[in-house]
Formats: structure tokens, C-alpha cells, sequence
């Protein structure tokens, strides 16, 4: 009966795959982070593109400023408020709760990342600016993001996924613009925040996996998603290539101009496709039958049906 209660029947690849994705992504994680900070290449390439930005002037565009400012640990927890709120609405406590931990989760762990863990950046080269990883707003925006998709409808993740995503690559790419960040936080970020919707989305689809009112493929988000993912990070590998051909180095501004603007591109690809695959593996999965589905599984498990003999038919 317990069981019954705790972990109903459920299709075993949906969390399997989920909490699949969590791990890669944090091998990704990690990945971003010894590549572009352990590695005096990588150092190089980042810092380039963060002087591309402060040589632009964008740091003393106050609107942004103004903007990001909103993102703080007040807004932080209300958004964490209304993901449960909305779980709550839908009947799906549990659920809410997940969606909560999607929204607040990552910022802890970028906090935690960045003043207690790697609080000591190793640099290889010199630089003017300390270790900035991964992005606090980045995750907060990311986050927020994927914690919405994961807490509506089925029917209603596509426009979510698009319209979140628009707004987590807006925030992830203004870190950059306004001088805060590094790209390579931006990424790192991101990344995060799909360590936790994967992870806490496979843990729900092995506990509470629910049931979809009806099929939904999102193909038309995915397509749109995918595709601004492609031509972002293609425009990204142009621009890099445009400076890889200039003369001077990571030192010649204009060099700096082409990966601050590739830091910019490469960022907005890797939220777009990131939004992207955790709607591909959601898919139609609702999870969390709520109160309903509580009585349902305590009632078929204190009453399991029987056929009376009365309705077989004889010879």
C-alpha cells in the first residue's frame, strides 16, 4: 500500500532519461569551467570578450542596470511563491514544490559556487576583474525559466518554453552587455539551472510521474526554439572566426569587439537549445496526480478489484 502511495506505476525511461540529462549537464558544468577558467586560452577568450564590452561603453547603459536590479533575493523567493502557488492551483502540491526548488535552487548553488568554492579563480593570465562564476541574475533567469515549464499544463509548456526563454537569454546576454559578467558565467549558469529542472524533474517522474490530459508533442516550439539556437550559435562561430583572422591578438579592441559580440551569440544559442531540450524531454509527462491521485492509489490499494464469480460464464 505504501508504495502504491509514494511511487505509483510510471514509464521508467521518462525519469531514467531526466536524471540522465541532469548528469551530463553537470559534467557540462564542469566542462565550462575548466575550459574557460582553468586554461589560459580560455581566460583569454572570456576576458577578451568582457573588454569587448566595457570598451563599447554598454556598462553605462542605466536601463540595464535599472532592470537586472529587480533580480534580487526578495523577487527571488515571491517567484518561488507563485511556482508553488501555481502547483498548488493545479491540484499538484508536490509539483509546486519541485518548481519552487528549480527557481531558487540554481541561484543557491552559483552563490555557493562563487564566494565558498571557487572563490580563488586560478588565473593563468592577467586580468583586471575577479573570479565572477557563474552568474547569480543568469541563474535566477534560467531558472525561473525552466521551473515554469516544468510547472504548467503540458498543453502550455511550448509558448512558456519560447517566451522564458526569450526572457532567461535577455537577462543571461545583459550580465554581459552591462559589464557584470563574464560569457563564459552566462553559460555556466544556464547550465545549472538544467542540472536542477532535469534532476528535480526525474525525481518527480520516479515518485509522482502523473498522467497528461492529452497528448503534446510541442514540435512547433521545438522547431522555433532549435532553430534560433542555430542560427545563434552560428553567428557566434562567424563572429569568432572574423576575429580569429585579425592581427593583435586578445589585446587588439577589435578583436575584443568580435568575441564580445560571439560571447553574446554563443549565450543566447546555449539558452535556446537548453530550453530546448528540457521541453524535448518533458514532452506530454505531467507529473504529480495531486490529492486525487493520493485517495485514487489509497483506494485501489485497500481495495483491489475482484471479478465475482457470478459474472464468469459457465458450461
Amino acid at each position: 500500500m505504501l508504495q502504491a502511495v509514494l511511487r505509483p506505476p510510471g514509464d521508467p525511461k521518462v525519469p531514467a532519461r531526466l536524471l540522465l540529462a541532469s548528469v551530463l549537464g553537470c559534467l557540462a558544468t564542469a566542462l565550462c569551467y575548466l575550459l574557460l577558467v582553468h586554461t589560459s586560452a580560455g581566460q583569454r577568450v572570456d576576458d577578451a570578450a568582457y573588454y569587448g564590452a566595457v570598451h563599447a561603453g554598454s556598462q553605462h547603459l542605466g536601463f540595464i542596470d535599472a532592470q537586472l536590479g529587480r533580480i534580487d533575493e526578495r523577487s527571488l523567493k515571491l517567484t518561488m511563491v507563485v511556482m508553488f502557488g501555481i502547483g498548488l492551483l493545479r491540484g499538484r502540491p508536490i509539483l509546486g514544490i519541485g518548481g519552487a526548488l528549480v527557481a531558487g535552487g540554481p541561484v543557491a548553488a552559483a552563490h555557493l559556487l562563487r564566494f565558498h568554492v571557487l572563490d580563488h579563480r586560478p588565473f593563468v593570465v592577467g586580468s583586471a576583474i575577479g573570479n565572477t562564476f557563474p552568474s547569480d541574475h543568469a541563474a535566477a533567469a534560467v531558472g525561473v525559466a525552466m521551473a515554469l515549464v516544468l510547472v504548467v499544463p503540458p498543453w502550455l509548456r511550448g509558448v512558456v518554453a519560447i517566451v522564458g526563454g526569450a526572457f532567461a537569454a535577455t537577462v543571461a546576454a545583459q550580465v554581459q552587455v552591462i559589464g557584470w559578467h563574464r560569457a563564459s558565467d552566462s553559460i555556466g549558469a544556464g547550465l545549472l539551472a538544467f542540472v536542477f529542472a532535469s534532476g528535480v524533474a526525474g525525481v518527480l517522474a520516479w515518485m509522482r510521474p502523473g498522467r497528461a490530459r492529452k497528448k503534446t508533442q510541442h514540435r512547433w516550439a521545438l522547431g522555433v526554439m532549435a532553430a534560433a539556437g542555430i542560427v545563434a550559435i552560428t553567428l557566434g562561430a562567424l563572429s569568432a572566426a572574423h576575429g580569429i583572422g585579425l592581427p593583435g591578438g586578445t589585446a587588439s579592441p577589435a578583436v575584443q569587439h568580435d568575441a564580445y559580440i560571439a560571447g553574446l551569440e554563443v549565450t543566447i544559442s546555449v539558452v535556446a537549445l537548453l530550453l530546448a531540450a528540457l521541453l524535448l524531454l518533458l514532452g506530454d509527462a505531467d507529473f504529480d496526480d495531486g490529492w486525487g491521485g493520493w485517495r485514487k492509489a489509497n483506494a485501489d490499494a485497500d481495495h483491489p478489484r475482484v471479478v465475482a464469480s457470478s459474472s464468469r460464464s459457465t458450461v
